[in-house]
């Protein structure tokens, strides 16, 4: 995974081998991450538990999946949705999420995921068909209450 921040400061990056790379925009307090090639369950239960965590907690998350694949099963969205269960749990409520796919597969599967974490008690994560409907969506939140 790669994270590149953007911001007034200086700029850093951290490289890891993953199909998902993620830019930090501080001045709009957002995460935008790139998914390309084929999300598998075990990247993705890294991605929760890593790139949203201290003061990243509170930025919006852009999550583009329009490039990706994935062979995910149900059970995998379900284990999923209970890590950001325990997440919220840990920590409390992060900032909005917006995940955005073309395929119809992935989508389904975002959909899938998006209700699984409403019965959890996590209702800021929505799926989109574009990043402009998703950007917008996210720009229309405000910060959730801790």
């Amino acid at each position: 995974m790669d994270i590149q921040r953007h911001s007034t400061s200086s700029a850093d990056t951290i490289h890891r081998r993953m199909a998902i790379s993620v830019v930090r925009d501080d001045e709009c307090r957002r995460l935008t991450a790139t998914a390309t090639g084929e999300l598998a369950f075990p990247e993705l239960l890294l991605f929760l538990g890593t790139v949203r965590t201290g003061e990243l907690e509170q930025y919006t998350l852009l999550f583009d999946a329009t490039g990706a694949t994935t062979a995910i099963s149900s059970a995998e969205i379900a284990a999923l949705a209970d890590r950001v269960r325990t997440i919220k749990i840990q920590t409390g409520l992060r900032a909005p999420a917006a995940l955005v796919a073309k395929a119809d597969a992935l989508f389904g599967l975002m959909r899938m995921y998006e209700t699984l974490c409403e019965n959890v008690g996590v209702d800021v994560i929505r799926a989109f068909r574009t990043v402009e409907a998703a950007s917008e969506w996210l720009d229309s939140q405000a910060p959730p209450s801790r």
